[in-house]
């Protein structure tokens, strides 16, 4: 199937350059990131996450219409084994709309479709020796998507990557729970068609994702961005497992809902607010993440800096991932754009525990 996919876009490309009426860019990024908790985690390792990857594609346009590929390659014995960090020992599975995560004690998530796992539940440490042979694919397509641009209405389908947040480090609470997807991963893969309004002063957005081969399970997402006025935007979301519903009338639907604003001052520093409302669901205890923060702009090669932190019900963090609680969780971020084409950005934070920070090193280069 990749090989399939390499061929289509070298047509393209070729199509491209004999037909004046398309358009082909090509895309392309080095990404190498590395990562060191700063307290003692029971293992000796020198990096506790440290990977590489290579992303290549291109987007061909006609008027309306766009089709945008990309591949994403992960190195042969280049740092991270796609289990997670930490993934020998004992993790945490949290129950996510559609998936489960498989969480280690890093900051590296891994989203299982229920139909691939033999448990599902909320809240539930457990061992996993008996996942050790669970593994990514090296060669993943991680974009594929088809574009049409209507006078009305916007249509996309395809895979892509799905966020709404401000957050480098916490955030898109209408797609992630309290874990994320760690440094600078803010969002999740996911397969979809969506009709997109475009207004004067909003948008609306309503995505329907599949999160199995025969759709029957997925997910039902609407998002509403409006601006009432100069330099404040708002976002208000809500999603659901409603194909699980529609597929087996015994299935429980889940809900989350979605609030962010962000307000950009005079001075172009940018203050953020994001909270969420996750598994409403009458068998649930829901839980209600809020994330604060800005965005501080800066002159020369340092583009910004960026603080946040993340506040949760004192309780509602142990419960969900069993790890001592913690109420506030911090992070602070920032990158250097070397030139029009490379940048370095590097963090510092708390994935679960406050007393327990992580620093983080990206290289990013691409076209």
């Amino acid at each position: 199937m990749v090989k399939a996919v390499i061929v289509c876009l070298v047509m393209i490309a070729t199509i491209s350059a004999q037909q004046p009426q398309l358009e082909f860019s090509p895309t392309g990024s080095v990404v190498i990131q590395a990562q060191k908790d700063l307290y003692d985690n029971d293992r000796s390792d020198n990096l506790d996450n440290w990977f590489g990857r290579l992303d290549l594609g291109g987007v061909v346009e006609s008027g309306r219409h766009s089709v945008d590929v990309m591949l994403r390659f992960y190195p042969e014995g280049f740092g991270h084994d796609f289990r997670g960090p930490g993934m020998k020992t004992v993790d945490v599975m949290e129950f996510h709309q559609g998936y489960q995560v498989i969480q280690g004690p890093g900051t590296f998530p891994i989203y299982i479709p229920y139909e691939d796992t033999t448990i599902v539940g909320q809240d539930t440490i457990m061992d996993m020796e008996n996942m050790q042979e669970f593994s990514m694919e090296r060669v993943q397509i991680r974009r594929a998507l088809y574009r049409y641009d209507g006078d009305m209405l916007n249509l996309t389908i395809g895979r892509d990557l799905i966020s709404e947040t401000e957050g480098k480090i916490f955030g898109n609470y209408i797609d992630e729970g309290i874990h994320g997807s760690g440094f600078l991963g803010k969002g999740i893969f996911a397969n979809f068609l969506s009709l997109e309004k475009q207004m004067d002063m909003a948008s609306l957005t309503v995505l329907l994702e599949a999160t199995s081969a025969n759709l029957n399970t997925g997910n039902l997402r609407t998002w509403f961005d409006v601006t009432p006025m100069e330099n404040l935007e708002v976002g208000l979301g809500y999603k659901s497992n409603i194909f699980d519903k529609v597929y087996d009338d015994d299935m429980d639907v889940i809900h989350s809902l979605a609030l962010n604003t962000a307000y950009t001052l005079p001075s172009q520093v940018t203050l953020f607010a994001e909270t969420g409302v996750k598994d409403l669901h009458e068998d649930l205890d829901a839980y209600a993440p809020v994330l604060l923060g800005a965005n501080i702009p800066l002159p020369g090669m340092v583009r910004y800096v960026q603080v946040e932190t993340e506040l949760l019900k004192t309780g509602d963090r142990e419960r969900l991932t069993g790890i001592e609680d913690t109420p506030v969780l911090y992070g602070i971020s920032s990158c250097v754009e070397l030139n029009d084409n490379v940048e370095f950005a590097l963090g510092f934070f708390s994935a679960y525990d406050a007393e327990k920070p992580t620093i983080a090193a990206e290289f990013r280069g691409g076209f």
